[in-house]
């Protein structure tokens, strides 16, 4: 796992959330890969070809710090050290407040991550700081400067939280924490907002609250990155290898995800400006990672409580910075992206036991002339090879060629006898600009290695000008036999629909 020098978020320093909990809440003075599948230059990761003839995802590999962000370091990158060896931070003089204008809170997948409004609200922070907003100006740049800098940095970025004051008020805390500012915020929101700890010394209340509770840690939580979510029938979670993207997914003892590679899984990919995996971050890492136990994605947050799953990621791209492949000339400069990727999963949804939710929120600092996202998209190993549409909210299902291709009506993959099967279905899909497309599917065949082989599908949400900004979307990964699947999405379409 790879983790921002800036931000210097350690896991042991993460891991220590925990164990401040049962304190008083009252102040006391994370090569290309082998064995590609087929032919396709995109198989082995989530971006393949869409209907509009572009891929649709990709990173680039190496894990050298040079090429990790373009922005310029504001913090120091000295060696992280352990909480309690660590000092006490001072409070910083901040400015006073000059009566700024607020955001109203909305629940979306950055809750329980560092841009959770309860700590993080954009008109209040760019106000705040004239300097943050002549540099980094609208909400995309400053929740870029709130991740990379404003948080180590002390700065206050919601009127009834600053995270000095808070460490400032509970010795606890800044025994556990000592410096590590974005281990503390992370603290007031999954603990410290349940424990009735005030975030200001003058105890304001926070309005942001209340939005959102049930995507917030519900009770105890883990910061291991290898942590499961589950309910009763299924578990599915992350590792350090994949930098939050999901690379494990269990059903009645059945594993559903191929996880090969960087480029497979169950994850978040998206393509810009027409260029395909050319310009493409990708969740889980980039094609150089290979097989490899290491991700060029740096991970600034990972947690599970209960059934729920959160992660904070700026993806790496899919392809090296500067070089030309099998897309043409490369577009991204660098090996890790300043887009970043919010996701919540929550294992059933509902009162539906085998449905997946996945809500995803993507940071973009740049405007974009056009954008393809994956959300999300899963490879599923060589056993599933058999494919279905599903008319809903009729329920029937109907077989379907293994493709390539994309249409309007949601996809299944199966095994051949119907004993495990995965759907995959958005609300949001069709769109009413790209009505015969929505959800694609692929087969990768590999008859000599039975681990490389993987079929796909995708959710696939598309986008023309794409002006710097943050974007929301929601998907659904639902699990079973293929007719638990066919019953489920049918309750899940009246639902959510």
């Amino acid at each position: 796992m790879l983790l921002s020098a800036p931000l210097r978020v350690s896991v042991l320093a993460l891991s220590t959330l925990a164990l401040a909990t049962g304190c008083s809440s009252e102040p006391t003075a994370t090569a290309n890969p082998p064995g590609s599948p087929g032919t396709d230059a995109a198989a082995d990761h989530p971006a393949d070809t869409s209907a509009d003839g572009q891929s649709d995802a990709g990173p680039d590999s190496s894990s050298d710090a040079s090429g990790d962000s373009s922005l310029p370091d504001s913090a120091d990158e000295s060696p992280i050290v352990p909480p309690d060896q660590q000092s006490p931070p001072d409070v910083v003089q901040e400015p006073p407040d000059p009566g700024c204008p607020t955001t109203p809170p909305v629940a979306s997948a950055a809750m329980g991550s560092h841009f959770d409004p309860a700590v993080f609200d954009p008109a209040y922070y760019l106000c705040r700081y004239p300097d943050v907003a002549a540099s980094f100006p609208g909400e995309a740049r400053a929740r870029l400067h709130w991740l990379m800098h404003g948080m180590q940095e002390g700065r206050q970025a919601q009127p009834a939280f600053s995270v000095d004051e808070y460490l400032a008020m509970y010795p606890d805390l800044a025994q556990a924490f000592g410096s590590d500012r974005p281990a503390a915020v992370l603290h007031y929101v999954h603990y410290g907002l349940k424990e009735g700890r005030k975030g200001t010394q003058a105890g304001l209340p926070n309005a942001a609250a209340s939005v959102g509770q049930d995507l917030r840690p519900q009770g105890g939580v883990s910061y291991d990155p290898s942590s499961k979510a589950a309910n009763a029938i299924i578990d599915t979670g992350s590792s350090v290898r994949m930098a939050g993207g999901i690379d494990h997914l269990g059903w009645n003892a059945v594993e559903f995800i191929n996880n090969f590679d960087h480029g497979r899984e169950l994850q978040i990919a998206w393509s810009a400006d027409g260029f395909g995996e050319c310009f493409n971050p990708t969740e889980c890492g980039s094609s150089t990672d290979g097989t490899g136990a290491v991700s060029s994605s740096a991970l600034h947050m990972y947690w599970t409580s209960g059934s729920l799953l959160g992660s904070e990621v700026r993806p790496a791209f899919w392809l090296p910075p500067n070089t030309v492949q099998y897309c043409g000339p490369v577009h991204n400069t660098t090996v890790t992206a300043d887009h970043i990727l919010n996701k919540i999963v929550q294992v059933g949804y509902g009162g539906i036991q085998h449905v997946v939710r996945f809500l995803v929120q993507v940071t973009i600092p740049e405007d974009l002339t056009a954008m393809t996202i994956e959300a999300p998209t899963g490879y599923l190993t060589g056993a599933f090879s058999s494919f279905y549409t599903i008319d809903l909210p009729a329920g029937v299902l109907a077989p379907l060629s293994a493709g390539p291709g994309e249409q309007s009506l949601p996809v299944i993959l199966s095994k051949p006898d119907g004993s495990a099967a995965m759907g995959a279905w958005s609300p949001d899909l069709p769109q009413a600009e790209y009505p015969g497309a929505g959800y694609g599917r692929f087969a990768f065949p590999d008859p000599g290695n039975a681990a490389n082989a993987t079929n796909k599908w995708n959710v696939v949400f598309r986008r023309s000008a794409t002006p710097a900004g943050v974007y929301d979307f929601r998907g659904f990964a639902i699990v079973g036999t293929l007719e638990n699947v066919r019953v489920a999405m049918t309750q899940l379409y009246g639902i959510a629909k």
